[in-house]
């Protein structure tokens, strides 16, 4: 859930310095049960973590240690948050959009 790197699976029992914005500049987080979403300001969603329902928003069911592009939100997003399983944005149009588990019709 830290997105420090593929394979650092590392508890880090102090603030951890991340590095993966390269210029982007940062406009909200969101922490879910095993997993953990960034939003940049140009509307693009990070993710990282437990991904066996998709909670990460890449397509896949693959559990990250990087971070990666949540390539299946749409384009918009203005507001990210996560649940245990399950992540949804807001977008610029006020719809809401969700991915991940629907085990409970979150």
């Amino acid at each position: 859930q830290l997105g420090l790197a593929e394979g650092s699976k590392m508890d880090r029992a102090s603030a951890t310095r991340q590095v993966f914005l390269k210029g982007g500049q940062l406009r909200s987080l969101a922490a879910g049960g095993a997993h953990s979403l960034i939003l940049l300001e140009d509307g693009t969603v990070l993710a990282a973590g437990l991904n066996t329902f998709g909670q990460l928003g890449d397509g896949t069911r693959l559990t990250r240690r990087a971070l990666t592009r949540a390539s299946e939100v749409e384009e918009g997003v203005v507001e990210v948050a996560a649940g245990g399983l399950h992540s949804l944005a807001l977008l610029e149009s006020g719809q809401v959009v969700a991915w991940g588990s629907n085990s409970s019709s979150q």
